[in-house]
């Protein structure tokens, strides 16, 4: 199966225009979550709202051809609308004055959304997903919430509305720890302990490829496609220097929102692409 798949939005056009171009040449299109939330300039809840709707106009009129061709996935931002707890909405850019209209356009729409999709051995999700999240999900830094997941329940969890089991949940303050959930953890810690046997693709850290060719990425990244045998020696994790080692992880956010992926799930070929 060959999937497109788009980086946070932000209010951003770009992946409507990439995912418009590329319909008709793919099998799924995903995008990644975090549509709201931005620092430029004039780009506020109302550019949010007009971008996230075209974007679910755009998969109405695709899915009544083709059912679940064009799928929507939460990201943090997203969520950080939907709960109560104080360390999501503490993300970056939150929108304070406008959250009660966010919440509602959510809670509108909730059935949209999904957490993950899980494609033969490919998984698809906003941050990653790690064996230590899925057998151990907690309600926040201090309490445990009980409740082991597993790749088949995590969109059920979510569409049950308690979404505690996704909250920003450990105490690095960027998410780079492995108990992270699917829309929170950072690269370091996913690559490090993500799920046995899977491929990831995912979005939430912005990539800068100047700082890649320079050797400089704050993760530890030299390539926007990376497995745990690339990864240099300081940034991995004693007792897991063998796990997961052929495993592709894959990052495709950028601070324009302009790169997407292009996966074959049968032949395991990746590449990230920019928009030009």
């Amino acid at each position: 199966m060959r999937i497109l798949a788009l980086p946070d939005v932000h209010g951003n056009s770009t992946p409507l225009e990439i995912a418009k171009r590329f319909v008709n040449e793919v099998d799924k299109v995903i995008f990644l979550g975090d549509y709201v939330d931005s620092y430029d300039e004039g780009n506020n809840w109302l550019q949010q709202k007009k971008c996230l709707s075209a974007i679910l106009d755009f998969k109405h009129i695709v899915n009544r051809d083709s059912k679940d061709k064009v799928i929507t996935l939460l990201g943090n931002h997203d969520l950080s609308y939907l709960t109560r707890w104080s360390a999501d909405s503490s993300v970056s850019g939150h929108q304070y004055f406008q959250a009660a209209d966010i919440q509602e356009f959510f809670c509108n729409n909730f059935e949209e959304f999904d957490a993950i999709v899980v494609i033969d051995k490919w998984i698809f999700s906003h941050a990653g997903v790690t064996r230590l999240w899925l057998e151990n999900p907690i309600v926040d830094k201090w309490s445990h919430v009980g409740g082991r997941l597993t790749l088949k329940t995590v969109n059920k969890n979510l569409h049950s509305r308690d979404v505690r089991r996704f909250n920003h949940n450990s105490f690095d303050p960027y998410g780079d720890d492995p108990q992270e959930g699917c829309m929170w953890i950072r690269p370091t810690s996913l690559i490090n302990y993500g799920l046995s046997g899977y491929h990831q693709v995912v979005g939430h850290t912005n990539i800068n490829d100047e700082e890649i060719e320079k050797d400089r990425d704050w993760w530890g990244l030299n390539s926007r496609i990376m497995t745990r045998a690339d990864l240099p020696v300081y940034r991995t994790f004693r007792g897991n220097r063998n796990r997961n080692k052929d495993c592709k992880y894959v990052f495709i956010d950028s601070a324009k929102q302009d790169h997407y992926a292009i996966v074959n799930t049968e032949t395991n070929e990746v590449e990230v692409f920019k928009d030009e």
